[in-house]
């Protein structure tokens, strides 16, 4: 009977087809299992915190910004007070004349507490300047007791204008009427008694140098005429005594 063996084939036999390979080692790494991540460990979760933006240029920006305009606001107002000491030296404007040429009071009680007067005054006016004319507005003209800054009478005086070199005499009236006092009633009625009554005169006025195209911003003038002494005749009517009064100005 005849049996199979290994020994019975020949040495170089070819092994069967049908029968698994050999397995040969992978020639690149194998791949990486499925996950989201390569790495062994999973990052740590994310919070949900502040977004940090970089103003590091907005910062920068900011301080310049404000640099360059106060430099332009200074440069501006370099640029104006060079032009405005130009025309002072160009033009040199000159403060107007005031001089009280004559005051007329025909009305003067005292009595008790309380005071009426009016009084009719003629004050000069003269621009001295020989390139610039003067322009008056808001003008107001005050009577005064004694030098003393409460007024006792007020009157307004329409606006004017001077050429240059220009002179003119403005005519108008200030009536007193109110409350003064016992004692500056005594006072009034004391000194009209020795002969002569002290009054202050005052003008405010808002003036305007100007040469053509040119003008100078409105400033704030004050004309002082004190002390006016008004002496009194026989029938009761006061007049300024002496000379007429040159008046103080200032601008």
């Amino acid at each position: 009977m005849a049996t199979s063996s290994t020994q019975d084939q020949p040495h170089n036999s070819k092994p069967v087809t049908g029968y698994p390979a050999t397995a040969y080692p992978y020639p690149y790494p194998p791949p990486p299992p499925a996950s989201t991540y390569y790495h062994a460990y999973q990052p740590p979760p994310t919070t949900a915190g502040p977004i940090f933006y970089n103003n590091q240029r907005q910062s920068i920006r900011g301080p310049n910004f404000v640099r360059r305009i106060v430099s332009a606001v200074i440069a501006l107002f370099i640029i104006l007070a060079l032009i405005f000491c130009i025309s002072w030296l160009v033009f040199r404007p000159q403060f107007p004349e005031f001089r009280l040429d004559s005051v007329s009071v025909s009305q003067l009680n005292a009595t008790q507490s309380s005071l009426i007067s009016t009084s009719a005054f003629a004050l000069f006016v003269r621009n001295p300047n020989h390139k610039l004319s003067i322009s008056y507005d808001k003008i107001t003209a005050s009577v005064s007791y004694n030098n003393d800054y409460a007024a006792l009478g007020l009157t307004e005086l329409p606006p004017f204008q001077q050429p240059k070199g220009n002179e003119t005499t403005l005519h108008f009236e200030v009536s007193a009427s109110g409350y003064v006092g016992e004692a500056t009633v005594k006072r009034i009625n004391d000194q009209r008694a020795a002969g002569s009554v002290t009054f202050g005169f005052g003008v405010f006025a808002w003036v305007r140098f100007s040469a053509g195209v040119w003008r100078m911003r409105e400033h704030l003038m004050r004309v002082y005429c004190d002390p006016v002494k008004i002496v009194f005749s026989s029938n009761g009517i006061g007049s300024l005594m002496g000379q007429p009064m040159q008046c103080r100005v200032a601008l």
